[in-house]
């Protein structure tokens, strides 16, 4: 029985094949071109092409090459030109495209409603939050006289609670660039029916402003010496409960006027590490809101942590050897993008029988890793352009058709329990190693000296 080339993919990983079919309809050639003009940067293409550097950067990426180096050797046959030209390259891409890539995948997948509600209001639930990749290898001439890292490069994100999905992001070159001018840039394009949840580094006059002009709505945990009240009422607090909330006037001295806003108190059981027993939390949410439902959303804002994770490490965003700040970034954005179609594949299992399993990024990315290379061998290049020539109601259903092939249950998450604190430990000056035998089994041996 003859098997074509993609039903042999599919065979060796189905998974691999929902990626590399994304990636073929959303990081098309001509969609690179699309996003290179719209971000309006000089990208300019001779003997190595934007489409050559983006395919190398999601090797590196998704973890079909352990570096970029490699992956530029893998696909030598895709551009001219020597290594240190190439590295010259990916140096000077434009960070606005790199940026286009993270917001053009954001709108190419078709996302289910994502709302929170209560009563007749509901609103789609997006996190602000900063990241920068860590402290980069000393390659650069400017660190190798440093002992300090360097910090290449610093990204602000709009990311969607419910689907997983980073709408988009704004970067700057600069690792000591504020994140609130980045975040001003973000909420410009807020529309009404969306919630901002930030900490305290975005709770800024000029943000709320902005959201506020934008009938967005907000919770930001306060920034004290940065807010002036002209009203601040008494705060309200049931019998026994450790949320309360009080009514204030915020006052704009930019625009000489008062915002009438919520102020939630929340009682913390154990003092955070800055000794904080208390964290205030600014809104403009109706009170249809309760105000633990206020808290409860603040929460949830540290599921953009576990988000970076998976971008930074599980999907190799911040590459040790990329130095340059519009590598890094570019690096950075091409995770970005490989984390959308992973929140694209998680949406997939929505209402399958037995509810959606709770996916594991890590697991996911290590099968991705596994099978794409075999993938690419195995499927021609006519192949994934009939997939980016079909409908999107065609491509959805080729896409449901696979997630039914797809062994779920391999990729569920492994939750641990709860963490202990770390026993104290005995100084290792004086004796600098022990058998591991002798700890375990103390009686079979009346000392446990060398």
């Amino acid at each position: 029985m003859f098997v074509s080339g993609m039903q042999a993919a599919e065979r060796v990983s189905s998974l691999s094949v929902l990626v590399r079919g994304a990636v073929e309809r959303w990081l098309a050639p001509e969609v690179l071109a699309e996003v290179a003009r719209a971000s309006g940067g000089a990208n300019y293409e001779r003997k190595i092409t934007l489409e050559a550097l983006t395919a190398l950067m999601l090797d590196a990426v998704l973890g079909m090459q352990p570096s970029v180096h490699a992956a530029a050797v893998a696909r030598r046959d895709e551009w001219q030109g020597s290594v240190q030209a190439l590295y010259g390259k990916l140096a000077r891409v434009d960070p606005r495209f790199s940026a286009g890539l993270v917001r053009r995948t954001a709108a190419g997948i078709l996302r289910p409603a994502s709302r929170t509600s209560r009563g007749k209001r509901s609103y789609a639930v997006k996190i602000l939050d900063g990241t920068m990749p860590d402290g980069s290898e000393h390659r650069l001439s400017a660190l190798r006289g440093l002992r300090a890292a360097g910090l290449p490069a610093k990204a602000v994100v709009v990311y969607d609670l419910a689907t997983g999905v980073c709408e988009r992001a704004a970067v700057s070159e600069d690792a000591y660039t504020g994140e609130k001018p980045l975040a001003e840039t973000l909420v410009e394009e807020a529309r009404p029916g969306e919630l901002y949840v930030g900490d305290r580094g975005f709770c800024t006059v000029r943000i709320m402003g902005r959201l506020i002009d934008r009938g967005a709505a907000f919770v930001f945990r306060e920034l004290a010496y940065d807010m002036v009240y002209d009203a601040e009422g008494p705060e309200l607090r049931r019998r026994g409960s450790s949320v309360g909330e009080a009514q204030v006037g915020l006052r704009c001295r930019e625009r000489d006027c008062t915002w009438p806003l919520r102020r939630i108190h929340v009682r913390l059981d154990e003092p955070t590490r800055e000794g904080d027993r208390e964290v205030r939390l600014l809104t403009n949410l109706p009170t249809s809101f309760k105000a633990r439902d206020v808290a409860e959303l603040y929460r949830r804002r540290w599921a953009v942590e576990r988000y970076f994770h998976l971008v930074k490490r599980e999907l190799h965003g911040q590459l040790p050897s990329l130095g340059e700040p519009r590598a890094a970034l570019f690096a950075l954005c091409a995770a970005l993008a490989a984390g959308n179609v992973l929140a694209w594949i998680k949406s997939l299992t929505r209402g399958r029988r037995g509810g959606e399993p709770a996916l594991s990024g890590y697991y996911l990315a290590l099968e991705i890793s596994r099978g794409y290379a075999a993938v690419e061998t195995l499927a021609g290049e006519q192949d994934w352009q009939a997939l980016a020539a079909l409908s999107d109601r065609g491509f959805q259903k080729w896409a449901a058709r696979l997630a039914d092939a797809v062994d779920w249950s391999r990729y569920v998450t492994h939750p641990r329990g709860p963490k202990h604190p770390p026993p104290k430990r005995t100084s290792g000056k004086q004796r600098h190693h022990y058998s591991t035998y002798r700890l375990l089994h103390p009686k079979n041996n009346e000392s446990n000296a060398c």
